[in-house]
């Protein structure tokens, strides 16, 4: 029997003998390994193994929790012991809905080559980048991991679904003494880095930026490559698209279902199901995944839902559950947002005057019914002239309205790019936004 076999089995024995009037049993096992550089050396490979196993046990409407990173039957039953002894002391949940029912699902999307990747192997990549860094007189620093998660979610009602997927994760920054440039890739096989890809694309940035001008602060057009697109949507996601915001008119979307709020170029989603995505197939309640559209041409249409979240207005899960307990309720994690016509070289020709930016960095929540970010740009931001991208320029402060800018959208790429986001993944691609807010020129 597999680690994974052996992990399925346990849970289901804890669940049996369970003597709540309803158990759920969360569970992960990991394996992750990173190499790290920095100043163009490699200075660190580690390694780790886990697993943590978190238990809500249900008693009358009281919900008790516990958790432990031991996978071994008896460590699971003790947990469970835990959990129902502390929902028997725990307050009454008026509003609970109860455990849901779920088709048992098993998905695996595990590639070999990410599977086993050796330290040897990412040393090798990493030297690829390495090298133009060095061939560019740059300094480079970033990171490459591997790894292969198994989530497990079982509960009273029903069996135990598995979701096993690979991952792999890279990032790097180029360096001058007065210019960087950034370059990242996430996806599940190894096989499909580029390396000296990336190692190109940062480069050409940190050589393209050196001696930057300053800018003085204002409003302008700008050019948010999808790492800067991706940052922005996420905290989008994050203060307005659960249910849970909604119901406590906390959220932009309170109220205003049926109507235009931003741009009609914008359809903006999440399907946690979509193959490009790093996503599992079900929720951490073990409900099947839905595709959840937030705006279609621009019209605020649905946000996620959770099971209490959904009961509360009489419906169903959309499969956005966090895992319990939580304060933040449902959250959508693999977002997409629709490409344009545009190719990135196309819209910077299309651009007499503007801002290009790489990425955006230290983003920051100002004013969440409004969706007002704060941040900086980090590791390339260039002055575009006569459709041209030009000089490098100092690193400039935003203050904006992610509603406002969606709402100014002049262009939208035709190329999607998966990101790490503030809120798992987005797959987007980059935006020409008019009438973006530079409020000063960062430090940093």
């Amino acid at each position: 029997m597999n680690r994974q076999d052996e992990m399925e089995a346990a849970i289901a024995k804890a669940l049996a003998q369970s003597g709540a009037d309803e158990t759920e049993i969360l569970a992960f096992q990991s394996a992750t390994a990173l190499t790290r550089v920095a100043n163009s050396e490699i200075h660190q490979n580690v390694a780790e193994t886990n697993s943590v196993i978190s238990v809500r046990a249900i008693f009358d409407n009281q919900i008790g929790t516990a958790s432990t990173n031991r996978p071994e039957v008896d460590a699971i039953a003790t947990a469970v012991k835990t959990a129902v002894d502390n929902a028997k002391v725990s307050p009454r949940v008026n509003d609970w809905p109860g455990l849901p029912e779920f088709p048992v699902i098993t998905d695996d999307k595990r590639a070999a080559a990410t599977r086993e990747c050796t330290p040897g192997k990412r040393a090798d990549l990493i030297h690829e980048a390495l090298t133009l860094a060095k061939n560019n007189k740059l300094t480079m620093a970033g990171a490459l991991e591997t790894s292969e998660t198994t989530v497990f979610i079982g509960n009273s009602h029903s069996g135990v679904s598995r979701s096993s997927l690979t991952d792999v994760d890279v990032n790097m920054v180029l360096m001058d003494f007065d210019s960087s440039g950034y370059a990242a890739w996430i996806g599940r096989d190894l096989n499909e880095l580029d390396m000296t890809e990336l190692g190109r694309r940062a480069a050409g940035k940190a050589a393209a930026g050196r001696r930057p001008q300053d800018l003085p602060p204002g409003a302008y057009t700008v050019i948010l490559e999808p790492a800067a697109v991706a940052d922005m949507l996420s905290f989008l996601a994050y203060v307005g698209l659960g249910a849970l915001s909604v119901q406590e008119k906390q959220s932009f979307m309170a109220g205003h279902f049926g109507e235009r709020l931003v741009d009609e170029k914008i359809a903006f989603w999440d399907d946690g199901t979509d193959p490009r995505t790093q996503g599992i197939p079900f929720d951490y309640e073990g409900v099947p995944k839905e595709k959840v559209v937030f705006f279609e041409k621009g019209v605020a249409t649905r946000v996620v839902y959770d099971t209490r979240t959904a009961a509360r207005e009489g419906g169903k899960s959309t499969g956005h559950a966090l895992p319990a307990p939580n304060t933040h309720g449902p959250l959508p994690t693999n977002l997409f947002l629709e490409p344009g016509r545009l190719k990135l070289d196309e819209m910077i020709a299309s651009t007499a005057n503007g801002v290009l930016v790489t990425r955006f960095h230290y983003t920051n929540i100002e004013e969440p019914m409004r969706a007002v970010l704060t941040g900086m740009t980090r590791d390339g931001t260039f002055l575009i002239e006569n459709g041209a991208v030009g000089a490098g320029l100092k690193n400039l402060r935003f203050t904006q309205s992610i509603l406002d800018a969606l709402s100014a959208v002049a262009a939208v790429g035709s190329e999607l790019t998966l990101v790490n986001a503030f809120l798992g993944t987005c797959c987007c691609p980059a935006l020409k936004i008019d009438n973006f807010h530079f409020t000063g020129i960062s430090d940093t």
